[in-house]
């Protein structure tokens, strides 16, 4: 397959190791994304990046920016210490990005 074909993958049939249907407490990856791909970008960027990154946000949201940063490194650092897991610690790490939005 070369870079101009484009193909459909039909998820009618379950990939190894995946349940079908998916379970009743799945959420579509839309409602999951807790950091938006713009700070994901500023997160793993340069820190000349990242400072032009939070002065984009004007003078109200540079503090905004700054501590969802903050908080998204501290999500990657537990998600890392867990391996992936769902546990408290990730959970608490989920909760201070969405009250730090609020």
């Amino acid at each position: 397959m070369n870079a101009t074909d484009t193909t459909t993958i039909d998820r009618a049939e379950p990939v190894d190791g995946e349940s079908w249907p998916p379970p009743a407490d799945w959420v579509p990856v839309e409602e999951r994304i807790i950091i938006t791909a713009e700070e994901l970008d500023a997160l793993v960027a340069r820190y000349s990046d990242r400072r032009k990154f939070i002065k984009a946000a004007g003078h109200g949201g540079r503090r905004t920016r700054t501590h969802v940063l903050e908080a998204a490194h501290d999500l990657a650092d537990q998600l890392a210490r867990v391996g992936g897991a769902n546990t408290d610690g990730v959970q608490h790490c989920r909760s201070e990005i969405v009250r730090i939005r609020a």
